[in-house]
């Protein structure tokens, strides 16, 4: 009997993150390196095809519109698909606006993305209104939800909060750079998705899942009156166990208790333990 690689994905259909089993047997078969895994799944049901690579990376979503819809939830078939189209302003070329250098663009792209995350106001300031509108513009198309990022001069500077994120594109620096916050997780999760051929779906579809999840873990620590383990969160939020210790900082950030969480396996690694 074949092992399977379990991983979430989440369906921009549902708005949820769903669990998808992979026959590692067959992914390591695959001659073109590219894996698609059917998923259907939800109340009404639908389908979502989802391409994973070698390392079970996600590397593209589909929703066919019309399918015949078996009992069997996930089917794995050979595909050739590589990447998507390129947009008008890619992903590293997005990423690089906010820094001279790419390591030091990496960290100010991750603060501004998380302080959106938490529902931060966030402004992107040049003195032309097209260039910085441009760039808030597809800031927002990472968030499934509305988020508050906006463009501004530097006229306009003086007239926002010093709680507000403001990052000059014009002047490669932050003017404020808002609450303090960790952004590691993010970090690496950037740097992970410039290495994709579909970097900027990558890193839409990465944030989603974790902002779906981010939703559950808030709901699960208001609720939680003892101790929870890490993994029994993992469960409930619907995420890898390796991601909640990023969400967990996000939520002690936010002022949330989550002194009752006790950590082990990969949340013990991820925080360094």
């Amino acid at each position: 009997m074949s092992d399977t690689k379990s991983l979430y994905v989440f369906c921009q259909k549902c708005h949820e993150n769903i669990l998808v089993d992979i026959e590692t047997d067959a992914v390591e078969k695959m001659a073109s390196g590219i894996t698609s895994v059917l998923s259907v799944h939800g109340n009404p049901q639908h389908a979502a095809l989802i391409y994973v690579d070698k390392n079970y990376m996600v590397r593209g979503v589909e929703y066919p519109s019309s399918l015949e819809i078996e009992k069997t939830v996930t089917t794995v078939v050979e595909s050739t698909r590589t990447s998507y189209r390129q947009e008008y302003l890619s992903f590293s070329s997005l990423v690089d606006l906010f820094g001279k250098k790419r390591k030091e663009a990496v960290w100010a792209f991750s603060r501004i993305i998380t302080q959106a995350f938490l529902g931060g106001s966030v402004y992107i300031v040049h003195d032309s209104p097209t260039t910085a509108s441009t760039v808030v513009e597809r800031l927002q198309e990472f968030f499934t939800e509305d988020v508050h990022i906006a463009a501004v001069t530097h006229d306009q500077v003086k007239s926002l909060s010093p709680s507000d994120c403001v990052y000059s594109i014009q002047t490669d620096e932050f003017i404020s750079e808002g609450n303090s916050i960790t952004t590691k997780t993010l970090e690496k999760m950037v740097v992970q998705c410039l290495k994709d051929e579909s970097s900027f779906f990558r890193f839409k579809l990465d944030l989603s899942k974790l902002a779906f999840a981010y939703r559950n873990v808030k709901g699960i620590l208001a609720e939680q009156k003892g101790k929870i383990k890490d993994t029994e969160i993992a469960k409930k939020a619907k995420i890898e166990v390796e991601n909640v210790p990023f969400l967990l900082e996000m939520a002690e950030s936010e002022g949330m208790d989550v002194s009752g969480v006790i950590h082990n396996g990969l949340s013990r690694i991820a925080r360094g333990f």
